[in-house]
């Protein structure tokens, strides 16, 4: 029998006593229980929440349980044990059926916790805040978190080149990233920051490619967002040669697919204004931008293909897997079943805290370089559903109606082999 078909009945009971275990030892009520018990009951709580996904319902009753002195460990000398914490928070924002008003609570307790000491945490925050915002948009903008997020993208950037802090700064560009595809259109009175702050983060050194990749993809965002807006504050600013110089010289150093598709969305974005409200960069560059857009496309084509070639049947891995993994680490080598609760419970329950060979499938996983960026199938995103083929001809549809004779100059540019490939990637579209 699966270890979740155990869980399942036990599950309320088995939060309750890990829990208060837990703040037994820190509340120093069990002196002679150490801070590794303490996380080993955080790692099986993660368990418990994982394992019972199927049951939304029991995550209302759940957060009764954790939350209320959760909320008061935040920020009481409980730091080895932030990236629990935020594991534990993500687990109700994954599976619950709605983001509850407490859950939502706990986003500026993250913030202060920045704002105070965690600043190394950010990306361990950016997890916990990406999972409750896309869950619930609205929420997001009724609250007017954005001004949250983009501080946090603030000071991390403002701190300038230091290589230990490039994760840090990736995460806050990744945060920033999130509160704009999410804010339904309403943080304009933020764009002109967010610009502000990438623009002079770009005149200085990087230690590698991941954070000017992230710094770009918010460049996509903004335009995807209004490119009016972004145009206008850099034209003001006389930011645009410099940006879109940079910009065009880096593509060749994308990784991912996603960052090619928020380029493509951000770049056709322009073509969906009047050309007479384009700057004189754009109106120079635009046989530029056209076949830039084509390029990109047909490389997220080919990335595609390649991906499904190379798809196996292994499972992937998920963040209860990243929960289980750590719980099997840390409680096989010391847990003790009559002080966790376990001494009456299921055989085969206790038998899933063994270290068994499934644990070497995770060893390439949990071994990756930190300051590398995360595979688009491991994330979720609000402009997933956008098809960026599709969209891109439908900027250009906009654009010969703006200006006939102008979309007619464009194609008449074209060589052959880019009508070809702008006749392929239209069937694409057409799919």
């Amino acid at each position: 029998m699966k270890f979740q078909e155990h869980i399942g009945p036990y599950a309320l009971q088995l939060l309750h006593n890990f829990w208060e275990v837990f703040t037994r030892i820190i509340t120093q009520e069990e002196e002679n229980i150490t801070g590794l018990a303490a996380l080993e009951c955080l790692r099986a709580i993660l368990v418990v929440l994982t394992s019972i996904q199927e049951r939304p319902d029991l995550y209302p009753e759940a957060e009764k349980i954790i939350f209320p002195t959760l909320k008061q460990s935040f920020g009481s000398g409980t730091m080895e044990y932030f990236e629990d914490f935020s594991r534990i928070l993500s687990c109700f924002a994954c599976y619950s059926n709605s983001i509850s008003d407490d859950l939502w609570e706990f986003v500026p307790i993250l913030y202060q916790e920045f704002e105070t000491w965690a600043l190394d945490y950010l990306p361990s925050i950016l997890v916990s805040v990406d999972n409750i915002v896309t869950a619930d948009r609205e929420g997001f903008v009724k609250r007017n978190y954005f001004a949250l997020l983009f501080q946090m993208y603030q000071k991390s950037l403002d701190m300038g080149p230091n290589e230990l802090l490039e994760p840090v700064q990736i995460a806050a560009c990744q945060l920033i990233e999130l509160a704009i595809q999410n804010c339904l259109g309403s943080g304009d009175a933020y764009m002109e920051g967010i610009i502000s702050v990438a623009m002079e983060r770009m005149d200085k050194d990087f230690f590698g490619v991941a954070l000017p990749t992230v710094i770009f993809n918010v460049f996509g965002n903004i335009f995807y967002y209004n490119p009016l807006l972004a145009l206008s504050v850099l034209e003001k600013n006389k930011w645009t040669q410099s940006l879109f110089t940079q910009w065009f010289t880096f593509f060749e150093h994308f990784q991912r697919i996603y960052d090619r598709k928020v380029t493509v969305l951000g770049l056709s974005s322009i073509f969906l204004l009047p050309p007479s409200q384009w700057p004189a960069v754009i109106q120079n560059s635009v046989q530029n931008i056209f076949t830039t857009c084509l390029r990109l496309l047909s490389d997220c084509a080919k990335l595609r293909a390649e991906k499904e070639k190379n798809a196996t049947e292994e499972a992937k891995i998920t963040f209860a897997d990243e929960a289980r993994v750590n719980t099997l680490r840390e409680a096989a080598a010391h847990a003790n079943p009559e002080q966790m609760g376990l001494s009456n419970f299921d055989e085969d329950l206790r038998n899933e805290y063994e270290i068994s060979a499934a644990e070497a499938s995770f060893e390439e996983w949990l071994d990756q370089d930190p300051n590398a960026l995360e595979d688009e199938d491991e994330v979720t995103t609000a402009i997933d559903p956008v098809n960026e083929t599709a969209f891109f001809f439908h900027t250009i549809q906009v654009l010969q109606q703006n200006d006939s004779a102008l979309f007619a100059r464009i194609c008449g540019s074209l060589t052959q082999d880019e009508r070809n490939l702008m006749s392929f990637l239209n069937d694409i579209a057409k799919q």
